[in-house]
């Protein structure tokens, strides 16, 4: 495995979870230093180091969070950190004076030596040196041979120049890129960190929070905007629930009213059942009282009319749920509509003519089963059931007399 990827799979996590101010810290005090080492006194060209560029580039942008696509300039200038050139720079500077102050005879003679015939070499250490103290303001090698400062002075003198030189050079470039217009360039420069990572904690949360900041400010953290832009019209920019749903004027529920509770059932009225004779019998009478019916049906006088159903077989028909009334079935303006009154027969109530005949046949435990086709047994039949707690419970001595006097006039 190549030695960046080992390098990228190991410390991501790590810095993953860190702050990158102490991230930056971090790396700024063990890795760069072997990254650099001896680097400074050897010819490196522009291939070798665009290797070291990128690798910077790319740890930087991996310890802030940061995708690919943005803005080098803000990578470094978020952190306040140098280029791998200005570090290499740093660093060549530094054995500048360390050979110039060396007091041994033999090193000031090589130095005498390549400053008169080298100078012009671009392989040679003092030719690089010399276009590195031009870039910076810095006096040139005969100057500082002749004028030598202290050491901790010329360091100062050295951090300073890179630094102002490399913060004018970045904002710069940050200026040309159009997604980087909402960062503050009055608050950014090289050695000092930008207040969106020197106001946060060492918490996990704080270092999520804050690499969600960074990527608004750099322009990185992708909006429907950008998705409309960079698909060519084919995405919406506004948000999908507004793109896919417009303003719909939500009209308040009808609350369901609570219903009345319904009418107990009725009293379940025991079955009896007609023998065959009965049947017969009570077939003949209504194929006659059809035949009247249609002899009178011929006169031209009388009107025909729809049958008529019984008052008992549309009180059978009629559940106890069908009378009674929700108040959802009720219309809103019920006032203004006159009340519906229930359909009743103008017939006679009269009992089923399996009631009236006589013959019958039942396994109640009061009568037990009988078959009687003479009238007055059939009376007297019926006045002994009518006298039973079954009928008197019902209610069904009424009827029960009716038969006696139906069968009576019969006969």
């Amino acid at each position: 495995m190549n030695t960046w990827n080992k390098w990228n799979k190991w410390t991501k996590p790590i810095f993953l979870y860190l702050n990158p101010q102490i991230s930056y810290k971090i790396y700024q005090s063990y890795v760069i230093p072997r990254l650099l080492y001896g680097m400074e006194i050897l010819p490196l060209n522009q291939s070798q180091l665009d290797i070291m560029i990128r690798f910077h580039t790319k740890t930087l942008r991996n310890i802030q969070s940061l995708p690919t696509r943005t803005a080098t300039g803000s990578v470094f200038m978020l952190l306040g950190a140098l280029t791998i050139e200005a570090e290499i720079h740093k660093r060549q500077l530094s054995f500048l004076y360390s050979v110039l102050s060396c007091n041994n005879s033999t090193i000031q003679g090589l130095v005498d030596r390549q400053i008169i015939m080298n100078i012009d070499n671009h392989l040679s250490f003092f030719c690089k040196v010399t276009g590195v103290l031009a870039l910076y303001d810095l006096p040139s090698i005969t100057t500082l041979s002749q004028n030598l400062p202290s050491k901790l002075k010329w360091k100062a003198t050295v951090k300073f120049a890179i630094q102002d030189y490399w913060t004018k050079t970045l904002i710069k470039e940050i200026e040309t890129k159009s997604s980087l217009t909402y960062l503050d360039k009055t608050l950014l420069r090289i050695g000092s960190t930008h207040p969106v990572w020197t106001s946060l904690s060492s918490t996990v949360l704080d270092v999520k929070m804050g690499a969600i900041k960074v990527r608004l400010l750099t322009g990185t953290y992708l909006l429907e905007s950008h998705r409309s832009k960079f698909s060519g019209g084919r995405e919406s920019a506004l948000f999908g629930y507004v793109r896919d749903h417009e303003p719909v004027e939500l009209q308040p529920t009808k609350q369901r009213p609570t219903p009345r509770p319904r009418a107990s059932k009725q009293q379940k009225i025991p079955a009896v059942q007609a023998t065959k004779e009965e049947s017969a019998d009570d077939t003949a009478s209504t194929i006659s009282e059809d035949s009247e019916v249609t002899s009178l049906s011929g006169d031209d006088q009388i009107e025909e009319t729809e049958p008529i159903e019984s008052a008992s077989e549309d009180a059978e028909n009629i559940s106890p749920e069908d009378t009674t009334i929700d108040d959802d079935d009720v219309p809103q303006d019920a006032n203004e509509l006159s009340a519906v009154e229930l359909r009743r027969s103008g017939r006679e109530q009269r009992p089923p003519a399996w009631f009236r005949s006589g013959q019958l046949e039942t396994s109640m435990a009061v009568a037990g089963p009988t078959n009687i086709p003479e009238w007055r047994q059939k009376s007297e039949y019926i006045l002994s059931l009518a006298q039973t707690p079954l009928f008197k419970a019902t209610g069904l001595e009424r009827d029960a007399a009716r038969t006696i006097l139906d069968i009576v006039n019969h006969h």
